[in-house]
């Protein structure tokens, strides 16, 4: 087995080091009102801290990069800076 990442072992308040990754789309109906309905896909961002294992959602309607950063930025306004992003 391969030696942690320093990341992995440092103490420190949550989510200072993040492991980010985007999920795959899911169909999602939407109610209206007056009984109407509308599919459509969304996506899922998943923040998790690397030391304790937290794990923090966000749900973007397209995979465009402007949105994904808007997602990264709600992240941080509610959890605080970050340090150390890893993703793949």
């Amino acid at each position: 087995m391969a030696y942690l990442p320093p990341e992995r072992l440092s103490p420190g308040p949550p989510f200072t080091n993040v492991g980010l990754d985007v999920f795959a789309p899911r169909s999602v109906t939407a109610h209206g009102t007056r009984g109407s309905q509308a599919n459509s896909k969304c996506w899922g961002t998943i923040s998790t801290c690397l030391s304790i294992r937290a794990v923090h959602i966000e749900v973007i309607e397209s995979m465009d990069p402007s949105i994904f950063i808007n997602a990264l930025r709600r992240f941080q306004a509610y959890r605080g800076p970050v340090k150390t992003f890893r993703s793949d």
